[in-house]
Parts: structure tokens; C-alpha cells; sequence
């Protein structure tokens, strides 16, 4: 592992990158977010007495890592590590694949909200069948591989603007094998979000590029 990556795994990168967005939240100059500095103290103690309720008072080593990454690899399966092989079987170098990735990760962190208790996912060859938030990663992985994200006729392991214009209720109903015994809370939202995220991906080209694609970003 080079020292570039090994900085970018650490604690120090995250804060230092943190502090650079909390203080524009301070200065309200972020675009799409408003920082109310008085429920700071309220959210934290919210957050420690979760922590406290299921980890305390002595198993905090036993918080398991919590991330997309390990939602999408539930059940013990690489899916991440399978599909980067793919990608450079396929020809991929190592930008386009880190582009892919933010592809993926970006839009299935957005599906990502309560489902509900009802909802559970059936992935297809294994059967294995998973909820909550490891299920919509995994639907989500489904959705992005076959190009759901994408415009039609292009590369379907991608997402860009004009795929996730085109996302509606009934795009997220096949991918989510929502039936009236399967039902998720929140579909239409869910898709207003991603449509709407297309459209503010083209109102950034510089950073989007063109196609307004997440992963320009690097």
C-alpha cells in the first residue's frame, strides 16, 4: 500500500477533509445543506446513547465496520472485488474503475433509507435474501449492472444524468421486486431524488462533465 493510499484509509484524512465541509457549513456556503449549529449538542448526545444502548458500557471493540462497502459484500459474498475484476478483464484501467465505483456508491447511498419491515430482496442465482439497508445495496448493485442508471444504447456500468432522469417508480418497482406482499416504503421519493440528482449533475459540468457523471469527480 503506497503512503498516498495509506493517508487516504487514515483518521487524520477524514477529519482534515471533514473540517474543510464543516466550515463552509458554518459560513453557509454549502449548496444544498443548512447547518443549524444549536442541534449539534442534541444530535450527539443522540448518537452516543445508541452507541451506549447496544455497545456499552465495555464492548465498544465489537462495533462492527459499518459502510456501502460491507453492505454490498453481505452474506460474505466480494461482490465489489468481483466486479473490479470484470472491469479490468474488460480493459478498464484504475481511473475508470475508482469512476465506476463513485457511480455506484453515490446512487445506491441515495436509494438508501428506510424500507421498511416488510420489504426484503431476493437476490437472483443464490436465492439468499436480504433487508434493510444490505438489501437495497444489493438491489441497487442488481439495477447498476444491468444499466438501469445509464442512458440507453451506452456502457451500462455507469450512471450519468440522463439515466437517472429517467428514473420513475416503476424502474424502482422492478428493481426492488416491490409486489403488494413485498412493499417499500418511500418508492416515489426515492426516484423524484435520482431524477433530480441528474438534473443538478448537469448544472455542474466542470466537475461532471458533459454527461454529468459522479464519478468525473476524479
Amino acid at each position: 500500500m503506497t503512503p498516498d493510499i495509506e493517508y487516504l484509509l487514515s483518521l487524520e484524512a477524514v477529519r482534515e477533509r471533514s473540517r474543510i465541509v464543516f466550515e463552509a457549513a458554518e459560513k453557509d456556503e454549502l449548496s444544498h445543506f443548512t447547518y443549524h449549529a444549536s442541534k449539534l449538542p442534541e444530535a450527539a448526545a443522540y448518537v452516543t446513547s445508541v452507541i451506549n444502548r447496544d455497545f456499552g458500557p465495555d464492548n465498544f471493540d465489537a462495533i462492527p465496520p459499518h459502510g456501502r462497502w460491507q453492505h454490498f459484500n453481505v452474506g460474505g459474498v466480494p461482490r465489489i472485488d468481483d466486479l473490479n475484476k470484470q472491469w479490468k478483464h474488460d480493459g478498464c484501467d484504475r481511473k475508470e474503475q475508482a469512476r465506476r465505483l463513485i457511480d455506484l456508491f453515490m446512487v445506491s447511498v441515495l436509494l438508501d433509507a428506510g424500507a421498511g419491515d416488510k420489504w426484503k430482496f431476493e437476490e437472483p442465482g443464490s436465492g439468499d435474501v436480504y433487508t434493510r439497508s444490505e438489501g437495497i445495496a444489493v438491489a441497487s448493485l442488481y439495477m447498476f449492472t444491468e444499466g438501469a442508471f445509464a442512458s440507453a444504447g451506452g456502457e451500462k456500468h455507469i450512471v450519468n444524468a440522463k439515466g437517472l432522469q429517467g428514473i420513475n417508480e416503476e424502474v424502482l418497482t422492478k428493481g426492488f421486486q416491490i409486489t403488494s406482499d413485498n412493499p417499500m416504503i418511500g418508492v416515489g421519493p426515492r426516484a423524484q431524488l435520482l431524477s433530480r440528482l441528474g438534473d443538478s449533475l448537469l448544472q455542474h459540468p466542470d466537475i461532471f462533465g458533459p454527461e454529468g457523471r459522479p464519478g468525473n469527480l476524479v
